[in-house]
């Protein structure tokens, strides 16, 4: 078996990964993060959408100390769909791109010794970079994806976007469509940036939506 040495300290790359872990420690005992990551948590079978508050069974060594990490530090969490279920110790190129920042509204442990967490998604966030050096998966992120990709689509299409709006700390509304085996469908709504228009928004556009042909709207707008 043969070791990656660091040729100016002779250290093996898992002692130095060991060691950088370690320096990343506060005196607190949490991990610092840079201000724009996040601990990774990855999931199977469930998507969290922001405003949605679910449980998470955690049965991996590496989630287990993903969200006790983030607890102790009051961290908000980053849920990430892994693209294969059966995976068992899922890297950055087996999780989606696109997953939801959640606060940890509680940690529970059971009797029979089965981790959870109760999670609250709280806004979109799309994943730029994977950071090294620390015991469960962190990642650089940024905002929501939904919202620039939906004007930038306007803007090719020749539709005015003026006045959609990007909101600070919401994340774009979505409209989930769920599809049981026999058919049976349920729609969960979460209205996200749409809840914060005002009537003077509507107001602000109005020369606009009188000489309009038409007018495109989302059904989540309240």
């Amino acid at each position: 078996m043969s070791l990656e040495l660091d040729s100016v300290n002779q250290k093996s790359a898992g002692e130095r990964a060991s060691a950088a872990a370690a320096a990343r420690v506060t005196p607190q005992g949490t991990y610092a993060l840079p201000d724009d990551a996040v601990i990774i948590l990855p999931v199977r079978r469930m998507v969290l959408f922001p405003g949605m508050i679910l449980p998470v069974a955690l049965g991996r060594e590496a989630s287990i100390a993903a969200a006790q990490a983030a607890a102790k530090a009051k961290q908000p969490i980053g849920v990430l769909l892994q693209r294969n279920a059966k995976t068992e110790k899922p890297g950055p190129e087996d999780l989606c791109l696109v997953g939801t920042v959640a606060n940890i509204v509680r940690y529970v442990t059971t009797p029979d010794g089965t981790h959870h967490v109760i999670c609250q998604g709280q806004q979109r966030f799309r994943v730029v970079e994977y950071l090294e050096g620390y015991p469960f998966m962190v990642a650089r992120v940024g905002s929501d994806l939904f919202g620039p990709a939906t004007i930038e689509n306007f803007n090719k299409l020749g539709i005015d976007a003026t006045h959609v709006k990007q909101v600070e700390g919401l994340s774009s509304g979505v409209a989930p469509i769920f599809v049981e085996a026999n058919g049976q469908n349920r729609i969960l709504v979460v209205k996200g940036a749409n809840d914060a228009l005002k009537p003077a928004d509507v107001d602000a556009a109005g020369e606009i939506l009188k000489a309009a042909d038409c007018i495109v709207l989302q059904f989540e707008i309240p």
